[in-house]
């Protein structure tokens, strides 16, 4: 036996256990339901946690031919890869807002409007966050919601779609603030939205992975926040000049896809091969260019994140005002003390 299964001895003289040598993995009773061919013996077959581990590893990890002849997929290393590619995303969203002119003072920007809504300087009441956004940046953006409400923040979520069924109503005129997720900028749902919250005199602020002008979002809107997870070519090379990592390739093999023929059948695998960049030229965190949302919502989230905490420190919003609506949990546990 090979795999998972290799773990497990077929010697019963080499154990004091007596039940089947059969693999946990493929074993099935009379009636074709999975079982564990160690249920109910009274010692494990898996004593040596330590090589179960090691083995699953060699599975996963290895360009070794599979028995059936296929080229065994780089679990391992795809998953290491496409973790550091967010990471990368993410550093470059720093670097971008600690360096580039254009990311620094649109950031600015937004802040001093989210911080003239809940503190307005005037005698006006301040208004509240509204946060909005489809599909998985609408997820994000409920997110941010909640963690504003617990940094005390005042903060909704509004549904694009059902603001314009009735849900409208949540947003004060004149006195809210919309932040609008997009990473294209351009969701249809989020556009037809825009021409209502100006007429209400409320201001947007865009969240998007494009430049401010090169989206709808983005030229309909107060603000932005710089939210790519791309790097230009000039950007490159400063960063390049700094010692940042600018791609995968600066830290772990790549991964490439290749079409194999195998009697007559095609067959897609991974394999390790020479590296190459991935987020230079793709937004996303996949070796294989599937489009899902990766990296664009882990640099949406981070920067929504880093937006809020700044914020409450502009607000003197304090750990007191967090524990006080953060009472649960390990959370509220450890910052209970603090309130006395």
């Amino acid at each position: 036996m090979s795999g998972r299964s290799s773990v497990i001895s077929s010697d019963s003289s080499a154990s004091a256990c007596s039940s089947p040598s059969l693999s946990p993995f493929d074993a099935s009773d009379s009636s074709g339901s999975r079982t564990s061919s160690f249920s109910g013996s009274s010692c494990s077959q898996f004593d040596d946690l330590t090589s179960l581990k090691n083995d699953a590893a060699h599975e996963f990890g290895s360009d070794e031919m599979t028995t059936i002849g296929k080229p065994r997929f780089d679990a391992l290393n795809f998953a290491a890869q496409s973790l550091h590619a967010q990471s990368l995303a993410i550093a470059h969203a720093s670097w971008r807002l600690a360096h580039h002119p254009f990311t620094r003072v649109a950031f600015a920007d937004a802040l001093s409007l989210l911080h003239d809504t809940i503190m307005p300087s005037t005698g006006r009441p301040g208004g509240k966050i509204v946060w909005t956004g489809v599909g998985k940046s609408g997820l994000i953006g409920r997110k941010l919601h909640a963690t504003a409400l617990s940094l005390g923040v005042p903060s909704c979520f509004l549904h694009p779609v059902e603001a314009l069924h009735g849900d409208l109503g949540c947003v004060t005129p004149q006195q809210d603030i919309v932040i609008a997720l997009s990473y294209s900028g351009g969701s249809p749902e989020l556009v037809a939205l825009l021409p209502h919250l100006e007429r209400r005199g409320v201001k947007t602020v865009a969240m998007c992975g494009r430049r401010q002008e090169e989206s709808d979002l983005g030229r309909a809107s107060a603000a932005w926040i710089d939210c790519r997870t791309t790097i230009s070519d000039d950007e490159e090379i400063e960063m390049e000049e700094q010692d940042m990592p600018v791609s995968t390739a600066d830290v772990l093999p790549s991964l490439t896809a290749k079409k194999q023929l195998q009697q007559s059948e095609s067959n897609w695998s991974i394999s390790a091969k020479a590296p190459r960049p991935l987020l230079v030229d793709h937004h996303e965190a996949s070796p294989t260019r599937l489009p899902a949302p990766t990296s664009s919502t882990t640099v949406a989230l981070a920067m929504g994140d880093t937006l809020l905490l700044t914020l409450a420190q502009m607000c003197d919003l304090d750990a007191v005002v967090f524990g006080r609506n953060h009472p649960g949990g390990k959370i509220g546990e450890a910052i209970a003390p603090t309130l006395v």
